[in-house]
């Protein structure tokens, strides 16, 4: 009696540590490829769809749509004997609908489980995934789309029933996660015109070459942090350099498809409010004939960041420099970018986003070969200029240079723009005033004055040295006072904070602590976390200086 109890409970056991469903193991072919990605689809019809539970597993990652719109995805990592389960509220609709899974493959063995179930009216519906669905292995336009259309589609190949075909075999009961569709429907558009930052945003910077240097010399989030001196606002930049709408760079040791999923997921992980994007650089290359590919595959990363409710920023490209001979006159290409550009803004128009030309704007600010080694891309000084063009584009702002007239005998200031000018001592040796920053000027004080001390003078802000200047022929446009300096502080903890940021999600050795190589060093992945603490840290450090930093003391100290 004993032994047929304890066999009745451990007959129990099994039942409940495994699951069943009614949707077969699918892949494209009979025999999957070690790297491969495939693309999926099924449609059909519902008449009063309810809420429905939608489980899903893919050996080895997914990113599932439901009715083109990114619902959620599977990490390389995670265990796809442990299927993840969905519960889908005011997600299906009456009439057509459809289910699209991107998979990509990191072992030998290779597969796809979707079972859906749903109440339609009075009945209940079961689908699963079987050789009636469709399959492909290249990347379509629009594949995911609710109206999907064109040629290149097969029959799924079936390996057999999920939970008994081997090699997969038993499952594990599925996980409830949740989907990026409710965070979808609370989507907000943001009122303001122009665009703003709030307390409490999360920026995600996505693009290729231009935003990812920005790190290394910080101006772009130094920009950002100035013109928004008295808001508490994180920063995180997400780019890779020549990279793609399709994530063309981030292939490491596998293919950019993957790459691209965990770009998805690393940007939803982070939850942002705001992503501001910048690509067409790299694609521009291909000329119009790359264009129509550049615009959809645009229009699929927008659709697959939808779900986190961020409001997206669209940054045009750059354009290239002229540089001195033997380097290429780069005439042909800026007139390709001017074409990426207009695609883009027509792209921002249509889905009502903010879009900012970068082109016309460096215009506005004159770019030169000091700005540039090469006429591609900037070093320091361009990404200065750059940088404070890119501000003035998305935020509206337009000349953000500071200027103020003081009257050395009354000793009190008769104009000022851009700040406010207080504290003014003046000896024959020194003057000594206080300036007081608006939000968003970043850049140097113009000076001009009456009754000025004629000669040369060393500049010091805040007590430290800044450079020298002359007094002696003085132009009615006045001096140039050194004041950008005093955020060089805040700028050095930006690229310290860009640089500890970049080594978590980007560690130099990957492939031994997430991919393939884990099994050597996996156990060095618990380090990742300790950088987030040291980034927090630098942050709110980075809130105290901003706001210190708009109000500094300017010396100017006779010398010989």
């Amino acid at each position: 009696m004993h032994s047929l109890k304890i066999l009745l409970l451990s007959a129990i056991a099994s039942l409940v540590a495994t699951s069943t469903f009614a949707a077969d193991w699918i892949w494209t072919s009979p025999k999957p490829q070690h790297g491969e990605t495939s693309w999926f689809r099924h449609e059909f019809n519902l008449e009063k769809p309810g809420e429905g539970t939608l489980t899903i597993t893919a050996d080895n990652s997914y990113a599932l749509y439901i009715n083109g719109l990114l619902a959620g995805m599977q990490r390389l990592t995670e265990d796809w004997a442990e299927p993840d389960e969905y519960q889908l509220v005011r997600v299906l609709r009456p009439g057509k609908n459809s289910i699209a899974v991107r998979v990509s493959n990191d072992e030998e063995a290779a597969g796809l489980m979707v079972n859906l179930k749903v109440k339609d009216g009075g009945k209940n519906v079961v689908i699963g995934s079987g050789s009636n669905w469709q399959a492909r292995r290249n990347l379509q336009p629009k594949w995911s789309a609710l109206d999907a259309h064109g040629g290149g589609w097969t029959k799924a190949h079936s390996f057999g029933a999920a939970g008994k075909v081997k090699p997969w075999g038993a499952l594990k009961p599925a996980k409830k996660v949740t989907s990026g569709l409710f965070e979808f429907q609370q989507f907000r558009e943001r009122s303001s015109d122009p665009f703003e930052l709030h307390d409490g945003d999360r920026v995600v910077l996505l693009g290729g070459t231009f935003i990812e240097r920005a790190q290394r010399y910080g101006w772009l989030e130094t920009a950002l942090q100035a013109r928004f001196p008295d808001r508490k606002f994180t920063v995180r930049n997400l780019a890779w350099s020549a990279d793609t709408v399709r994530a063309d760079s981030r292939g490491i040791f596998s293919t950019p498809e993957v790459g691209y999923a965990q770009m998805i997921e690393q940007v939803r992980e982070l939850s942002p409010t705001v992503i501001i994007l910048n690509y067409g650089a790299n694609e521009a290359f291909e000329g119009p004939t790359g264009l129509e590919k550049f615009v959809a595959g645009y229009e699929q990363l927008l659709n697959d960041l939808a779900p986190t409710g961020a409001s997206h920023v669209l940054l045009s490209p750059h354009m290239l420099l002229k540089m001195a001979p033997p380097l290429p006159d780069p005439a042909a290409q800026n007139k390709r970018l001017v074409a990426y550009t207009q695609a883009i803004e027509k792209l921002a128009k249509d889905r009502h986003l903010y879009f900012a030309n970068l082109l016309v704007t460096g215009m506005r600010r004159p770019l030169f070969n000091r700005h540039s080694d090469a006429g591609l891309h900037f070093n320091e000084a361009g990404y200065q200029q750059m940088s404070e063009a890119v501000v003035d584009a998305v935020f509206g702002l337009g000349s953000r240079e500071a200027m103020a007239t003081i009257d050395a005998s009354a000793q009190k200031a008769t104009e000022a723009r851009g700040c406010s000018i207080s504290k003014i001592k003046m000896s024959p040796k020194s003057i000594e005033f206080q300036v007081t920053f608006e939000p968003g000027y970043v850049g140097d004080l113009t000076l001009r004055g009456q009754g000025f001390l004629k000669g040369n003078f060393e500049v010091r802000i805040d007590g430290s040295p800044a450079g020298r200047i002359s007094t002696e022929n003085t132009s009615p446009t006045g001096v140039t006072i050194p004041t950008g300096s005093r955020l060089n502080k805040l700028r050095a903890a930006i690229v310290r904070k860009n640089e500890l940021y970049f080594h978590s999600w980007r560690p130099q050795n990957i492939t031994y602590l997430f991919l393939f190589r884990k099994h050597e060093q996996g156990n060095n992945a618990k380090e990742d976390e300790e950088f987030r603490p040291l980034v927090e840290k630098l942050e709110a450090e980075i809130a105290a200086m901003k706001k210190s930093s708009q109000s500094v003391k300017v010396e100017l100290v006779r010398v010989k």
